[in-house]
């Protein structure tokens, strides 16, 4: 038999989750989360208890989940290291690993990355600048090789790039570039520090902390100036904007647009940003779209895109083209003095001077339409072209807005109708007459079952009901058609006084 005293019970330990609090006039919700170095306070952007308890398990989890990868990136790091040391050591001889010049890594991934022959000049170039762009600074701080590139490193150039004032896009581009730089290197030439620049490593910037407004919807007498003003441009650049408030299509997409994607009643095309997954853009055709293309069919000719003139201008410099539009929206929407350049919510991360509004506006403002007339998620997509979730995210948020006005607008035209304010009369207690076997016998002696219905004011079935209910019977019939009003009145007055006195 077993001694129970050398058994031993196992006390299960509960780690409790951070609790919530509340904070600001809007009472929301609120999480600390305790790191080694410093709380973070992280909002759960919700008063609902409920749903803050939710979004608060998801984001304990999620924190979880990343600390863990990063966790596992370091022991897979460090195992790699002494594998590849030992490796080279082994192969070559030698205690040294083999050194790779910086200034030689960006032509090495060109070499063998299979897609860069796939690339725009316009990108190689912007991504040959960019690595140049590190390759300086590397060379500022006496670092000459590709392995002496840590991740300490590599945190520190991140710093570098937000701190100079640069959009959260192109930092987010400039990251992506260098990781696929050095996972592509560490394939082929075993790197003791792998990818310093990987997502789990850096993190990258969301949109919202750049803190940088969007493209903004264009009201409807706003697109008006706007055309007018590109009417006096050129027909040309007036056909163009007309083409892009009607189809919501970006700059690139409106200035190319064949005659070829154009068919009875939809324009069929593949927009150039998703040009590589061959994602379609289908756009119904409307009435004033469908009479810019009939006057421009009549000119044709053997010209392949429908503006052939601001399409060729465009394929020699876009920068005009893009220009020419921006100076459009500026003089048309800068009339009363009001400036349209937009304000950035978290410091200056954007360089270039850049305008709220722009011929991206009506891309914004077409989506904006749909929205206000409850267009599916499903059907915004198949019209737009688009490919990335974080648009339908913003269109969800669009709807939702737009549902949200509608709702407001509705109370609004309910609470002005005049028919809809009637007054409303106070109860009178007792004054409703109940049947019963005492009353009812007191009038089917002289009135009829009509004039009964009458008094007590329901229907003459009714009546008879009552009648049936109570074992009551006339000896003889009673006509009484002609009781007035104002006897029927009296008589409720009585059976009103009956029933008071017998309460």
């Amino acid at each position: 038999m077993k001694n129970k005293s050398n058994i031993r019970k196992t006390k299960k330990i509960e780690v409790k989750a951070p609790s919530l609090f509340r904070r600001g006039k809007k009472q929301i919700f609120y999480l600390r989360l305790r790191t080694k170095f410093k709380d973070i306070w992280v909002s759960t952007k919700t008063a609902d208890k409920k749903e803050a308890e939710k979004r608060s398990d998801q984001i304990i989890k999620a924190k979880f989940k990343v600390e863990a990868l990063r966790a596992t990136e370091d022991l897979k790091e460090n195992r790699d290291r002494k594998i590849i040391d030992a490796v080279v050591k082994t192969v070559s001889g030698k205690d040294e690993i083999p050194n790779i010049r910086i200034d030689e890594c960006y032509q090495r991934w060109c070499n063998v990355n299979s897609s860069y022959s796939e690339l725009t000049e316009k990108s190689k170039s912007i991504y040959q600048a960019a690595f140049g762009k590190f390759t300086s600074w590397c060379a500022g701080k006496n670092i000459e090789h590709i392995e002496h590139v840590d991740r300490s490193l590599a945190m520190s150039y991140s710093k570098h790039l937000w701190d100079i004032g640069i959009s959260g896009k192109t930092y987010n581009d400039h990251l992506k570039l260098l990781s696929r730089v050095f996972a592509t290197i560490d394939a082929t030439t075993p790197l003791p520090y792998r990818d310093p620049f990987n997502r789990i490593h850096i993190p990258r910037k969301k949109k919202s902390e750049s803190g940088a407004e969007g493209h903004g919807a264009l009201e409807p007498d706003m697109l008006k100036n706007v055309i007018a003003e590109a009417a006096k441009n050129s027909l040309d650049y007036r056909d163009l904007i007309i083409i892009g408030s009607q189809t919501g299509l970006r700059l690139k997409d409106a200035v190319l647009l064949k005659w070829d994607c154009i068919t009875l009643n939809f324009i069929d095309v593949i927009p150039f940003k998703t040009s590589r997954t061959s994602n379609k853009a289908r756009i119904p055709i409307t009435a004033t779209l469908r009479k810019v293309l009939e006057s421009r069919m009549v000119a044709k000719g053997k010209n392949k895109y429908v503006i052939p003139s601001v399409a060729e201008h465009y394929m020699r410099n876009e920068h005009y083209v893009t220009k020419t539009c921006k100076t459009i929206f500026e003089n048309a929407l800068n009339k009363e003095g009001e400036d349209i350049t937009r304000k950035d919510k978290a410091g200056a991360h954007r360089k270039r001077r850049s305008s709220l509004y722009s011929f991206h506006s009506l891309r914004t403002t077409y989506m904006s339409l749909l929205a206000t007339k409850d267009v599916s998620i499903r059907d915004a997509m198949r019209i737009l072209g688009w490919e990335s979730s974080e648009m339908i995210k913003v269109y969800e948020k669009m709807l939702e807005a737009y549902r949200g006005d509608a709702d407001k607008r509705a109370l609004d035209i309910v609470s002005q109708i005049k028919e809809f304010k009637l007054p409303v009369p106070d109860v009178i207690p007792g004054s409703k007459i109940t049947p019963s076997k005492e009353k009812l016998e007191k009038l089917v002696g002289k009135y009829s079952n009509i004039a009964i219905a009458r008094i007590f004011n329901v229907s003459e079935a009714a009546v008879r009901k009552w009648m049936d209910k109570f074992g009551i019977k006339r000896a003889r019939r009673i006509e009484s058609a002609d009781v007035s009003g104002a006897e029927i009145e009296k008589i409720r007055k009585d059976l009103l006084a009956m029933q008071e006195k017998q309460k």
